[in-house]
């Protein structure tokens, strides 16, 4: 009996040898069609730098910014003034959208396929224009109600970390700049289909969205992020319009052009002497 009882216990003994195997085995193998998350401490740092740097912004440099633009020499910011208008959206919506409408007036008047075909390019170039900016706007304009944050003008009161979210106030609408936001977005859609003065463009806005800054009407923070919004729309409306095969098309080796660019000089041409003569 003793060595029938030690051989079933060496039997025991070796079933429970190889079922931890086998557990420990299905443990080690990853199961097919699910990733292994990623290091969560590693986007946890990542998340801490953002907005660390991002208090260090605000609590920091904009004030320094500030005083800087404040004792900056009047000629200077009599420059800035000139050019600050720029940055407002009305007059690039209102002529943009009236352009429309013309040339849709036009294209379903005119018998000339080739006219007709110049006549749609150009509402395509005109309408990535007027989305770009449009969205922009409504992007920006919901995010100053929601954030609220105070305008420079009330920095010896409030400081530079102020919020009144959904005040309804110009006085806190500071974060982020809608000027800075609608520059960007014209320039990055001009860019793509003027792509040689794609970086004269960017100087231009970059020059237009300073302006907001060393003026005092808004922080560099504000000018900062509303430039990336106004980029990131102008550049999510193109891909929009690319998918569709609206005024952008992919070559063989997979570059980016612009569908019937001669085609559309050809019909401003041949429209500026239906116009004036």
């Amino acid at each position: 009996m003793s060595l029938l009882r030690r051989a079933m216990g060496m039997r025991r003994a070796a079933m429970g040898r190889m079922m931890r195997r086998v557990s420990t085995a299905r443990a080690k193998t990853p199961k097919a069609g699910i990733e292994r998350p990623a290091n969560m401490s590693s986007v946890a740092g990542r998340a801490t730098l953002f907005v660390t740097s991002l208090a260090a912004s605000v609590a920091l440099i904009d004030p320094a910014v500030l005083y800087f633009a404040r004792n900056a020499s009047p000629g200077l910011i009599s420059a800035f003034e000139a050019i600050t208008g720029l940055g407002r959206s009305w007059w690039i919506l209102w002529p943009t959208a009236a352009a429309i409408a013309a040339l849709a007036v036009l294209l379903r008047q005119e018998r000339s396929r080739k006219l007709s075909a110049a006549y749609q390019y150009a509402i395509g170039l005109l309408a990535l224009i007027f989305a770009s900016v449009a969205v922009t706007s409504l992007i920006v304009n919901a995010l100053k109600l929601a954030i609220g944050r105070a305008r420079p003008k009330l920095f010896d009161t409030l400081g530079a970390v102020e919020f009144s979210p959904f005040s309804g106030s110009s006085d806190f609408a500071s974060f982020p700049s809608g000027h800075a936001a609608n520059i960007f977005a014209l320039a990055v859609a001009l860019g793509f289909v003027l792509p040689r003065g794609r970086y004269l463009l960017l100087a231009f806005a970059s020059a237009v969205a300073a302006s907001r800054f060393m003026t005092a009407k808004h922080y560099l923070t504000d000018v900062i992020a509303g430039a990336a919004i106004g980029w990131l729309v102008a550049l999510a409306i193109q891909r929009w319009f690319e998918l569709r095969g609206i005024l952008f098309a992919r070559r063989a080796d997979d570059t980016r052009r612009v569908k019937g660019g001669e085609l559309v000089a050809w019909g401003w041409s041949k429209l500026g002497a239906k116009v004036f003569g």
